[in-house]
């Protein structure tokens, strides 16, 4: 049996449910929507109940995660209601991609790359537009809302010297622009090749339950701009 059979189906709120505004961060739009979710509570205690379908992700993600296979039709009603129109996009998009994700390494068995902003695509082609998501499904804010940074330096991540942590301010090679705090049920979208991190001040709060954790829903697609 699928695991998504016995997970409840996340529901975006009706258009009136929801308090949707763009953020501009560094010359770029961010969409902010708060409330975007129906019964997130509830949502978060299925999660849970799968907790060990969670596991290392491919990339350098530092947590567990879980495929959210079953957010697909609920964010088809997000990209024609908000995003779109926001990012100036066509009607279609592909290579969707969406997990549940539980940020819960310590500092000190961080990675290297971990301790820098990334970013999720490099994209050289002017017509397509890459996008993530990401909704906050936790209720203490101290765990921290996402960075947007402006790379300093020409080096490769991988090549930088290792940071001290979850990166939270400016350095030599990464200008903090400004960041987004957390909130239950709230949704930022942003243009995916732009480097960001998890603003994570508070790393000692970080928990391996799903109920008391840093749990998100986190979403990536392509499309391409629309003809003006």
């Amino acid at each position: 049996m699928d695991c998504f059979e016995n997970i409840m189906l996340p529901n975006v709120k009706p258009n009136d449910g929801s308090i949707a505004e763009t953020k501009l961060i560094g010359q770029k739009p961010v969409l902010i929507i708060d409330d975007v979710l129906e019964q997130v509570r509830e949502l978060r205690e299925a999660v849970a109940k799968l907790e060990h379908k969670f596991g290392p992700p491919k990339n350098a993600y530092p947590g567990v995660r879980m495929a959210a296979e079953n957010f697909a039709p609920a964010f088809r009603l997000l990209f024609s209601r908000y995003v779109k129109d926001t990012f100036g996009l066509i009607d279609r998009y592909s290579q969707f991609k969406s997990y549940y994700s539980l940020t819960m390494s310590p500092e000190q068995e961080l990675a290297s790359e971990q301790t820098r902003p990334h970013r999720d695509f490099a994209i050289n082609d002017p017509r397509v537009v890459a996008i993530a998501g990401i909704i906050y499904l936790f209720d203490d804010p101290r765990l921290g809302g996402t960075a947007f940074y402006e790379k300093l330096t020409d080096d490769n991540v991988s090549k930088l010297p290792r940071g001290a942590g979850y990166q939270i301010a400016t350095d030599s090679f990464f200008k903090l622009e400004d960041s987004c705090e957390a909130k239950l049920n709230r949704c930022i979208i942003f243009d995916a090749t732009r480097y960001h991190s998890g603003h994570i001040a508070r790393p000692d709060l970080l928990n391996s339950g799903i109920l008391k954790g840093r749990l998100t829903l986190n979403f990536f697609l392509k499309s391409l701009v629309a003809r003006s």
